[in-house]
């Protein structure tokens, strides 16, 4: 049941954005093995950068 946990985020990214299903499968796969995906879609492109980019530690105030 490895690719249990894909689906589950799959469906996690569906509900809560706007893409595609099979966008949010591809971006699942990215986000849990660190692969590159490559595509023409600027949607799916921005997601998984912003999926993929470090946090940034605030200033504490």
């Amino acid at each position: 049941m490895m690719y249990v946990g894909f689906r589950m985020k799959a469906l996690d990214f569906y509900a809560t954005t706007n893409l595609d299903f099979v966008d949010c499968i591809l971006a699942s796969y990215s986000s849990k093995t660190g692969a590159k995906i490559y595509t023409f879609d600027k949607k799916l492109s921005n997601f998984i950068k912003k999926l993929n980019a470090p946090s940034v530690p605030q200033k504490p105030k």
